[in-house]
């Protein structure tokens, strides 16, 4: 049974005249063709019965309507604060029998896509290409629904939750090869790509040059090392793991003068544990031999610090953000510098999906 989707959109569509043959089921494999003109996108679907309107528009596990979804995210990732869905048609059947057709209104957008302020492109090939596909594309439509959702909301805090989401799936798809995969090994393996792929990471690098000491200092390091390495710690491995994940994988200058002046916090453990020895070398090293390493410090901020304000958000370890005295807090504007590290970061790891 023919069914046909169209989206009525703001003239200027960027992914004008593109046309996709987008897979919908693997086994064996089938496929929608889809079409991209200068105010419309129009979704062609053969299916083995019909459906009526509410089984495509309120059932995610439907293909169409994981169709639609996909052309909707496409389209706001090209277009940005340019997307705007006027209507949305569904038909069914050779005579085109009308099923649905919903005007939407400013209220009516899935997102506030005026509010994005975001511009760089997307390699919107490279993207069709991977978000259409039949093997990753669920997967990537859902961090571009985290991504888009991040850079078009004016809360700082939900911000941070959407974007988080976006970098923990593309951690969770390059791990994916792991089986058992926790996010330590997502975000540790994810660190290590980051540091072998700096080419891919231009912008990112460039943000984070930026950046010196007393930016790095002013985030929550104290709270991060009483957290993640607690007094109460007898492991010899809790310390083992401060030396290797904390300290010895770093090099770039900025990071080395962090742990040498954080190290007064556990340096009695450190050295209990046999492992301080190693640590003051490292640091000795590396501060007589200062190098940059921006896609490093990208990767501390948002695997290390990213990781741990994350955690302590969703296991209500904080504040509920709206209990305050004033309408910016200091810990504010570090989650507004947070945000702008993870936005880039995600915009390219996205925009790189392919290699991942």
């Amino acid at each position: 049974m023919k069914h046909v989707v169209t989206l009525f959109l703001k003239r200027g569509n960027q992914a004008k005249n593109m046309v996709i043959d987008s897979v919908y089921h693997t086994n064996p494999v089938k496929s929608d063709m889809i079409f991209f003109l200068s105010s419309m996108a129009r979704i062609v679907s053969e299916r083995s019965k019909g459906f009526d309107a509410d089984s495509i528009l309120t059932n995610d596990g439907n293909t169409i309507f994981r169709q639609i979804m996909k052309t909707v995210l496409f389209c706001g990732a090209v277009n940005r604060q340019n997307t705007f869905i006027h209507k949305l048609r569904i038909t069914k059947g050779v005579d085109n029998v009308l099923l649905s057709e919903v005007n939407y209104k400013q209220k009516d957008q899935p997102l506030a896509w005026h509010n994005i302020t975001f511009t760089l492109p997307f390699q919107k090939e490279n993207l069709a290409d991977q978000l259409f596909a039949e093997n990753y594309g669920d997967k990537l439509s859902t961090i571009l629904s985290h991504w888009l959702t991040g850079i078009s909301s004016n809360d700082r805090h939900k911000k941070f939750e959407s974007l988080w989401r976006s970098f923990e799936q593309l951690a969770d798809h390059h791990n994916r090869a792991m089986a058992n995969r926790k996010e330590f090994d997502n975000l540790r393996e994810m660190r290590t790509f980051m540091e072998g792929h700096i080419a891919l990471l231009p912008h990112t690098a460039e943000l984070l040059s930026t950046k010196d000491y007393a930016w790095l200092r002013s985030f929550q390091w104290k709270q991060l090392i009483y957290n993640n390495y607690p007094q109460s710690a007898t492991k010899k491995s809790v310390w083992e793991g401060y030396r290797d994940n904390f300290v010895l994988r770093n090099t770039d200058r900025r990071i080395i003068q962090l742990i040498n002046d954080t190290l007064v916090y556990r340096k009695k453990k450190l050295e209990n544990a046999e492992v301080l020895d190693d640590i003051n070398a490292h640091i000795a090293y590396h501060t007589a031999r200062p190098v940059v390493n921006d896609i490093q410090l990208a990767a501390f901020m948002c695997c290390k610090l990213a990781y741990y304000l994350r955690n302590k958000i969703f296991h209500g370890e904080i504040y509920e953000r709206h209990f305050r005295f004033y309408n910016v807090v200091s810990d504010d504007y570090q989650l507004d510098e947070i945000n702008a590290v993870l936005e880039m970061l995600t915009y390219e790891l996205i925009d790189h999906f392919a290699d991942l």
